[in-house]
């Protein structure tokens, strides 16, 4: 069970800000715990899980540096995280039913958290290594939630609920990255100034929830076509460096070093200042996620007249097939369940 909310900051005011930061993430994180079943306790079942995530929802969201996930130790609270959305990528409609439920829990508690994660603004406040994997456990949740709206029935309440939840969810996410510095690579590289995979890993987390957010624009358009479009997040807001290419990131081998000064910032694409090199960045951007570069490459291509409902017309070739997850017997990842 979820450990009660608590009052996070009152009594620590007094501490230094390292130990006040700690405690912080710390309670927090306790609190957005929840209590899986037995068969996730289980080794052989938790390399399946881990499998499912990596070799599906990984290969169109590559936050996680899966090198490092697998050599350290990681926050319980992201292999949750992992653990629930690579049990739900496995395709099966049992598995997908408990995957849910799990997810429900964490989705709920991190709502409720939401408002806490605002008070605690001056904590959160910065690209740390240490907030690192608590922000990657929030957008997993967020891109679960993302697929299973995907994967509702237009116009049915609950999805429509769930869809809106959406809403809400990740503009609250992308207001907490915003105040972190997650979308600034020089305060990425500030707090991050000798792991080049903390700060690739921030830099991630930025253009994915991007991706997110255009996301969820497609999906309102496909299940409330009344309700009015996001526009808050433009692309010229990534001011973060384009990502290594997906063979450099998923080899545990390279030199992730190389070129880093070199790559440009993905903001520069919309404020004239790419130095005619836009072909060049938007090429680099695919190498790390094929339709994340499509998806900028349109907006870099967006007409001054062009309608935000016209623009995802013509994003949403490259969004589909993201939801279209075969769930053939072959595709399927089973594991032992012992309910």
């Amino acid at each position: 069970m979820p450990e009660p909310k608590r009052d996070i900051g009152n009594n620590a005011e007094a501490k230094p800000d390292d130990e006040r930061r700690e405690l912080a993430l710390r309670r927090l994180s306790d609190s957005m715990m929840i209590s899986l079943g037995a068969e996730f306790a289980q080794a052989s079942n938790r390399r399946l899980l881990e499998q499912g995530y990596f070799s599906k929802l990984h290969l169109h969201w590559p936050i996680l540096h899966q090198n490092t996930f697998h050599s350290n130790a990681q926050p319980e609270q992201l292999v949750q995280a992992v653990l629930v959305a690579g049990l739900w990528m496995t395709g099966t409609a049992k598995a997908r039913q408990l995957a849910e439920c799990h997810h429900d829990k964490i989705v709920e508690i991190q709502c409720e958290n939401s408002s806490i994660l605002e008070q605690q603004s001056d904590i959160f406040n910065a690209p740390r290594p240490e907030f690192l994997a608590f922000f990657q456990s929030i957008m997993i949740s967020t891109i679960l939630l993302t697929y299973r709206a995907a994967n509702g029935t237009p116009g049915a309440v609950v999805d429509n609920k769930r869809l809106l939840r959406l809403t809400v969810y990740s503009k609250r996410l992308y207001r907490l990255f915003n105040n972190a510095g997650v979308f600034d690579q020089q305060r990425i590289d500030a707090e991050n100034p000798l792991d080049p995979i903390v700060r690739e890993q921030y830099q991630r987390l930025a253009i994915m929830l991007f991706k997110a957010f255009v996301h969820l624009n497609a999906l309102l358009i496909t299940h409330l076509p009344k309700f009015r479009l996001l526009d808050y997040f433009h692309p010229a807001m990534l001011n973060v460096r384009v990502p290594s290419s997906q063979e450099i990131w998923n080899a545990s081998n390279k030199d992730h070093l190389q070129d880093v000064d070199g790559r440009a910032l993905i903001g520069s694409l919309f404020t004239g200042d790419t130095n005619n090199l836009t072909y060049q960045t938007l090429t680099s951007i695919s190498a790390c996620d094929f339709s994340t570069g499509m998806i900028l490459g349109c907006f870099n291509k967006r007409r001054p007249d062009e309608s935000l409902l016209e623009l995802m017309g013509r994003v949403s070739p490259f969004l589909a097939w993201h939801f279209n997850i075969q769930a053939s017997e072959e595709s399927r990842i089973e594991y032992d369940d012992e309910s």
